[in-house]
């Protein structure tokens, strides 16, 4: 009994490994030769006499001036960062299944789901991400400066690029690496709450800001439930689109909008948007019950 949930949990973790453990080596490998190449850069100034530059020989200020160029680099580039490590964190969750000679695809759970289930997936994601900006907008700035930082980083990029990243790719990465793999795996060895449970706090902890890990756990357990309740990864990845696609918009919905009217679109549809995803949860489980599939929806 308990060497299958343990064979579960280490097949989770070995998933969960690979997604960060690729961010970690893309990452480390870019700053290494960026420190290398500010450092040749700093060496030039200094030897050409560049302004500012040609007085910085103590070491110490030499390295605090490559940290800190190193660290504009880094905060410039992390949309680049994010687009390569999402290609290849993709075929390198599939190296498990080509290890053990075994088919990959049946372990997506890509199941058909109806259009109507899809259509009111991504509308609960949509809705869902209105409250968390509503939160948000509550909550003591000081409380979300880490979290402003690091949103920081990928709001300069170009929209294309955080278009192709946060919207498109994210979703699909991240609901193949949790809900298809690990919450699959872990999900044949234990019961569904526990697994969902796990999934989710794997699931926030991805997301690295004490913020982001709360709101991405409780987003998990979400998407978790709509995979649990219908077997598909459909219904999930479409709520998942739908939460990226609207934290991509809204900047751009809330910019001409005074705060009174902006209060008043997320608290309405914020608000709404909880109440129907508690509905739908109700009504999925109710389904559950009477053995009848979620595709009759």
């Amino acid at each position: 009994m308990k060497r299958p949930i343990l064979r579960a949990l280490g097949a989770a973790l070995g998933y969960f490994a690979i997604f960060l453990g690729t961010q970690i080596v893309i990452s480390a490998l870019l700053s290494t030769v960026l420190s290398a190449f500010i450092g040749f850069e700093i060496g030039l100034e200094m030897s050409m006499g560049g302004a500012g530059v040609e007085e910085m020989l103590d070491p110490e200020q030499i390295a605090a001036l490559v940290e800190e160029r190193l660290l504009s680099q880094i905060t410039a580039l992390t949309p680049v960062l994010l687009l390569i490590s999402q290609l290849i964190t993709l075929p390198l969750l599939a190296l498990p299944s080509l290890l053990r000679r075994e088919p990959i695809l049946p372990r997506l759970s890509l199941r058909p789901a109806r259009g109507g289930v899809i259509a009111g997936a991504m509308g609960l994601g949509v809705c869902f991400n209105l409250l968390v900006q509503l939160v948000f907008s509550l909550l003591p700035a000081s409380w979300l400066q880490s979290y402003a930082d690091s949103s920081a980083m990928l709001s300069e990029a170009h929209p294309v690029l955080l278009l192709l990243t946060s919207v498109l790719l994210a979703p699909i990465v991240e609901e193949i690496l949790f809900r298809a793999l690990i919450q699959g795996s872990l999900s044949r060895a234990m019961p569904a709450a526990a697994a969902i449970a796990i999934t989710s706090v794997l699931f926030g902890a991805a997301h690295g800001d004490f913020i982001w890990f709360l709101y991405a756990a409780a987003l998990g357990v979400m998407l978790s439930l709509l995979m649990h309740r219908t077997g598909s990864l459909f219904p999930s990845l479409a709520m998942h689109f739908g939460f990226n696609l609207c934290g991509f918009v809204l900047p751009y919905l809330l910019a001409p909008m005074s705060d009174l009217w902006a209060y008043l679109m997320l608290g309405v549809f914020g608000v709404g948007g909880s109440a129907l995803l508690v509905v739908l949860l109700w009504h999925l489980t109710r389904k559950r019950e009477k053995g009848e599939s979620l595709d009759a929806l």
